[in-house]
């Protein structure tokens, strides 16, 4: 499947909104149904300032699972590549989770 537009739909091109990926196009749309209900509430008993959003990013890739959000460690070398830290997924009861993935609030 090499350069068959995976990263491009998921990310899009660089410097141009219209044209943003998959993942800014559904941040995008989160933020918008989060306005949309804090104008929408009756009473007035949610306001705005009682919806948070946090994001997480990670990558799966040859069956390892990697932190985005994270910065990999440094090579000791120049030869050997920077390294990531290798998460794994954890099914529970209450559902399925990630220890130690970041989470990184972030707003609009």
């Amino acid at each position: 499947q090499t350069g068959a537009g995976k990263t491009y739909t998921m990310s899009g091109p660089d410097g141009d909104y219209s044209q943003r990926g998959l993942c800014m196009r559904a941040v995008s749309y989160i933020f918008e149904r989060a306005k949309s209900f804090a104008l929408n509430v009756v009473n007035g008993q949610v306001g705005p300032e009682s919806i948070s959003v946090r994001l997480s990013i990670l990558e799966i890739y040859n069956e390892s699972v990697i932190d985005l959000l994270v910065e990999p460690i440094p090579s000791v070398n120049s030869i050997t590549p920077a390294v990531h830290t290798k998460l794994t997924i954890v099914e529970t009861q209450s559902g399925v989770m990630v220890p130690g993935l970041h989470i990184m609030p972030i707003s609009d």
